[in-house]
């Protein structure tokens, strides 16, 4: 088992791996997304001061959280979720779900109750404000890449687990996903590395799954044929919203040379995704590349540094056409800093946190730490 999981990671690391599976299970209604009239536009961002990098803390985690987990942000409970990843104690699946209180930054493992489910690892998680609740989407346990999609609530120290309907195309390994605060709806898009068009073809497409209780299916909210172009193997999607201009912007990542292709859907009319003008410097595979920032109404990217042991911060104006990156300034955390990992932005607290990375000098060995880079306006 543990020589498995850590050819996974190494896989997945360089993005070697190709998928081609399907997950078989019960069959799914899937819709055409219906109109619901004149969406309302978001308000307008007034953009304030960009941040600046300015400190570097470290902490020690205890216990530590599982790596390659999908981690959301509950802002209103003031902690972070780490649902799935690897055991750090055989390297196995870690098949637990974990929360770290933002402000004290103590790290418990929570008891799961609820529906069964497999505990993912390389999975999709976001945060679902309306109904305070993460939504987990695909990933793999084990051998078997995953088309389930569950809910997670927090009540006291318990996850509590609600099954929600699956991805309506199979499996759904490494999917980008991203709220949509004004649809409540979580937007979804998968990966497939197939030279077989047919099959490929739905996994271009974009879909989207309504989150009211009671109501949650899957529609086609862009069939395949106006998705993006197929990824290649060695390539990543990550997905976020713009609440600016009330789009969804999703960006290639990996480890292949060459630059970011970046692409926007606008919500106001889902036609199609649209390929943005400018690029970004090539983005790493494990860190999360875009974060909006409210503050100054612009994304923040992150690239790895040459020597891997810290990362270059960018901030992205968000333009109805061009994606231009300016540069915030790099974190150098020495040999033992985190390679990869997971980055939240906790606004409140003008800070950064880097979970679960390996150590840059030896990336087979995760941290037990976090990581605290502090930000200056």
């Amino acid at each position: 088992m543990k020589t498995y999981i850590v050819d996974r990671v190494k896989k997945t690391g360089l993005l070697a791996l190709s998928i081609g599976i399907l997950a078989c299970g019960p069959s799914v209604e899937i819709t055409e997304a219906a109109s619901t009239g004149a969406r309302p536009r978001p308000d307008a961002c007034t953009p304030g001061a960009a941040p600046k990098l300015a400190s570097i803390d470290r902490e020690q985690l205890s216990p530590p959280p599982a790596p390659v987990g999908s981690m959301v942000l509950d802002p209103k409970a003031s902690r972070a979720l780490i649902i799935g990843g690897i055991s750090l104690n055989g390297g196995g699946p870690a098949k637990q779900i974990s929360a770290l209180d933002l402000a004290s930054l103590e790290h418990h493992i929570l008891s799961l109750k609820g529906d069964s489910v497999e505990v993912p690892t390389f999975a999709a998680a976001i945060w679902d404000p309306e109904n305070e609740r993460a939504v987990v989407i695909g990933g793999t346990a084990n051998t078997a890449d995953l088309a389930q999609v569950f809910a997670v609530r927090v009540e006291g120290d318990a996850a509590i687990i609600d099954q929600l309907p699956e991805f309506p195309i199979g499996s759904a390994w490494a999917p980008a996903a991203a709220y949509d605060p004004i649809g409540k709806r979580v937007l979804v898009t998968a990966l497939i590395y197939s030279d077989d068009p047919a099959l490929a073809l739905p996994y271009r497409g974009t879909y989207a799954l309504d989150l009211r209780p009671g109501a949650e299916s899957w529609s086609t909210l862009v069939p395949g044929e106006a998705g993006p172009p197929a990824p290649q193997p060695g390539e990543l999607r990550q997905m976020a919203y713009d609440p600016a201009l009330d789009r969804m912007v999703m960006v290639r990542s990996g480890q292949k040379p060459g630059p970011a292709d970046a692409w926007a859907l606008d919500l106001q009319n889902p036609t199609s995704w649209i390929g943005l003008a400018g690029t970004l410097p090539a983005l790493p595979v494990s860190t999360p590349s875009l974060l909006w920032d409210e503050v100054s109404c612009s994304f923040l990217s992150f690239t790895r540094t040459p020597n891997a042991c810290g990362f270059d911060a960018w901030a992205i104006d968000a333009a109805a056409t061009l994606f231009a990156p300016s540069p915030l300034g790099s974190a150098m955390f020495g040999p033992g800093g985190p390679g990869y990992g997971n980055v939240l932005l906790d606004a409140p607290r003008d800070r950064l946190l880097i979970l679960d990375g390996g150590d840059c000098t030896a990336e087979s060995n995760f941290l037990k730490t976090v990581e605290i880079v502090g930000i200056d306006r």
